[in-house]
C-alpha cells in the first residue's frame, strides 16, 4: 500500500474489488480478502474485510446475503453518479478551456 492511511485504501479496495466482476455478483469474505490481498500486494486478514464490509452494508454501498457479499444496486448507481459528476466537471473545464 501506499503512504495513505491503511484502512482507507483498504476500504476502497473492496468496494474497488466488488465492483470490478460480474454486476452483483455474489464474493465469500475470503474472496474479498484474497481480492483485496492481490490489490494491494500484501495479504488482506479476514478480519478487517469483515469489519470494512459490515460498515458499507450499515452505509448502503454492500449488501449481505447467504452466498456472501456484493455491491448493490444502490451503491452502483452511486458509483454511476459520482462517475457522471466527474465527466460533467471534467467536460465543463475543457469547454472552458477551449472557449478563452
Amino acid at each position: 500500500m501506499s503512504r495513505g492511511i491503511q484502512a482507507v485504501e483498504r476500504a476502497l479496495a473492496v468496494v474497488e474489488f466488488l465492483a470490478g466482476g460480474e454486476i452483483l455478483e455474489w464474493k465469500t469474505l475470503e474472496e474479498v480478502a484474497r481480492g483485496v490481498g492481490r490489490q494491494a500486494g500484501t495479504p488482506a486478514p479476514l478480519s478487517s474485510c469483515h469489519r470494512i464490509l459490515i460498515t458499507l452494508v450499515e452505509k448502503g454501498w454492500v449488501e449481505k446475503g447467504p452466498k456472501g457479499w456484493r455491491q448493490n444496486s444502490a451503491g452502483i448507481i452511486r458509483h454511476s453518479e459520482y462517475a457522471q459528476s466527474y465527466l460533467n466537471r471534467k467536460l465543463a473545464e475543457h469547454r472552458g478551456h477551449t472557449n478563452d
